[in-house]
C-alpha cells in the first residue's frame, strides 16, 4: 500500500474530494469535498463539518490559563447572522462554559438567544451544582424560573390531546412515586395524589372540592 500525507483531487462536485488525508495504512482520516464540506472520519460528510467515530465524535475546548478568574470563558460555540433586521448583525446566541473564580473550580453552562431587539443574552444557566436557572443567573434550586419585570412566571405542562393528563409527579430515591398534581382533561379536574395511597383530593370542574371520594353528589 502506498502512503499518503495529503492526496489533492481536481474534483469539483460534491461527490468529488479536492483534498484528502490519510494514514501510513492509506485509510482516509479527513477528507475536503468538492463543495466544501469536511470530514473527518466520515468520507462523505453531509455538512460544512461532519465527524464520524465509535465513541471518539467529540470536540474539545480548552483553555489553558492556569488561573481562571469569575466568569472567564472556558470554551464555547456562538452563532452569527449577516441578517441586519430586527436585532441586527452579530453573534445572535451560543452556548459557553465559564468559569465560577468566586467557586474554586466551580463551573458553568450559559445559553444565550436573541430576541427581536437585544443579541446573545443569557437565558438559561446550568451552575456548577447543577441547578438550572431560566432567565436567572444564580438559580437557588434544581430549577428556578424567573420572569422580567411586569411578566408572570409561568410553567406550561400541555398534553397532545384531551385524552390524556398533564402532571407534575414527586418521587423519592428508590423512584417510587410519593405524590403528584394531574389535570384530567378528560374532565376538567384538578386531582392530587399522596404517596400509595392515589388520589386523595381534587377540584372538579364544578369547583366542587372532594377529600376522599371523587363524587360531589350531596
Amino acid at each position: 500500500n502506498q502512503s499518503f500525507g495529503l492526496l489533492v483531487d481536481a474534483g469539483t462536485s460534491s461527490s468529488d474530494y479536492a483534498a484528502e488525508f490519510r494514514k501510513a495504512d492509506n485509510t482516509t482520516i479527513m477528507r475536503i469535498r468538492g463543495d466544501g464540506n469536511v470530514g473527518v472520519g466520515q468520507s462523505s460528510p453531509d455538512t460544512l463539518l461532519h465527524l464520524a467515530g465509535a465513541d471518539t465524535a467529540v470536540i474539545r475546548l480548552e483553555n489553558t490559563d492556569s488561573s481562571l478568574g469569575a466568569n472567564q470563558l472556558i470554551g464555547g460555540v456562538e452563532f452569527e447572522k449577516t441578517d441586519g433586521s430586527g436585532a441586527g448583525a452579530g453573534v445572535v446566541g451560543g452556548m459557553r462554559m465559564k468559569s465560577d473564580g468566586s467557586v474554586g473550580e466551580a463551573t458553568y453552562l450559559a445559553f444565550s438567544t436573541s430576541s427581536s431587539s437585544t443579541n446573545d443574552v443569557e437565558a438559561l444557566r446550568i451552575d456548577g451544582s447543577g441547578n438550572v436557572g431560566i432567565n436567572r443567573t444564580s438559580p437557588n434550586g434544581l430549577l428556578h424560573i424567573q420572569s422580567d419585570a411586569g411578566s408572570n412566571a409561568q410553567l406550561y405542562v400541555q398534553t397532545g390531546d384531551t385524552s390524556t393528563k398533564s402532571q407534575l409527579i414527586f418521587g423519592d430515591s428508590g423512584d417510587s412515586n410519593t405524590g403528584g398534581v394531574q389535570y384530567d382533561h378528560s374532565d376538567d379536574s384538578l386531582q392530587f395524589h399522596v404517596g400509595n395511597l392515589g388520589e386523595a383530593a381534587r377540584i372538579d370542574s364544578s369547583q366542587n372540592f372532594l377529600v376522599g371520594t371523587t363524587d360531589s353528589t350531596p
